[in-house]
């Protein structure tokens, strides 16, 4: 029932990962100008695009599950009540409402 708290969990993890195995890479590439532990390279930014991926899914399907909710409650709300509404009648007196196409009673 909280998917961005789910897939936010996954993110946060996959970016830990990226970002720990990314820092080692890029301080040997600032001090030599050359990536030579390339498949370092690759796992980190694959992990960083995996974190990206789920982080903006949790989005998209916390957005979907809300909209569903919103539905659900206007959905119940538009269900009508069991009690009887009473109006204005002539000379300010109250009468019950009717259900529109019931008909009404003879005494």
């Amino acid at each position: 029932t909280q998917p961005l708290r789910f897939f936010g969990t996954f993110a946060l993890f996959f970016l830990a990962a990226s970002i720990g195995l990314m820092i080692p890479v890029l301080v040997e590439f600032a001090e030599t100008g050359l990536v030579p532990r390339m498949p370092t390279w690759v796992l980190s930014v694959g992990l960083l695009l995996l974190s990206m991926l789920s982080a903006v899914t949790g989005l998209i399907l916390d957005s979907v599950s809300r909209g569903r909710a919103e539905q659900k409650r206007i959905f119940y709300l538009s269900i009508p009540s069991g009690r009887i509404e009473r109006r204005a009648g002539i000379n300010g007196q109250t009468a019950p409402k009717r259900e529109p196409g019931k008909a009404s009673r003879a005494a």
